[in-house]
């Protein structure tokens, strides 16, 4: 009995190794800069009324990601920290904050989920308030290090004292990353 488990003990990985298929690509970890303005429409939620407006900002991140690349695709996950710093004309608030955003890449597709704590500087004692965002769109990686989000984002605020709920829908263009590879395409042609 100890000689037929001694033999299977010897056997079966051995088999194994000799039947494993190709090793996958490994996931290569990369740190992605970005520094997208948002540029939307925001509507604070109040009864009886809803105070709408335009909402613009800066919202730059610092992704650690993790990214692998075969024959039919690329694909990975990242998370990491962003800040904040945006206004709102219809609801006169002034948001700066920031929190942790964990993005999913699919080919140039990705999607991220992001939460944190904004604060409203316009008011006499300033307010902080919980922020949950979704990105969808764009977010291809042309060059190391830089991430290029261009895409739709919508972001909720619950109420909080007397901080109404705030929905914003807005566009994410990445116009730093834009400029980079102006840069560089530039660098290349005069060469």
């Amino acid at each position: 009995m100890r000689a037929r488990f001694l033999w299977l003990a010897v056997f079966l990985p051995s088999t194994a190794l000799a039947d494993s298929p190709k090793k996958r690509p490994a996931f290569e970890e990369q740190a992605r800069f970005s520094a997208p303005f948002i540029l939307g429409v925001d509507a604070a939620l109040t009864s009886p009324s809803t105070a709408t407006g335009f909402y613009g900002g800066v919202r730059p991140e610092l992704v650690f990601a993790w990214s692998k690349e075969d024959v039919r695709s690329t694909a990975g996950f990242g998370f990491g920290p962003y800040a904040n710093f945006g206004g709102s004309t219809g609801t006169s608030q002034i948001w700066l904050g920031g929190g942790a955003t964990a993005v999913l890449y699919v080919g140039i597709f990705g999607v991220a989920l992001s939460g944190g704590i904004d604060c409203d500087w316009l008011r006499a004692v300033p307010n902080a308030s919980p922020v949950v965002g979704l990105f969808a769109g764009f977010r291809p990686r042309r060059i190391d290090d830089i991430d290029f989000p261009l895409g739709l984002r919508v972001d909720f605020r619950p109420p909080l004292g007397d901080v109404p709920a705030t929905f914003i829908v807005s566009a994410q263009v990445d116009v730093i990353g834009f400029v980079a590879v102006g840069m560089l395409m530039n660098l290349f042609h005069q060469h």
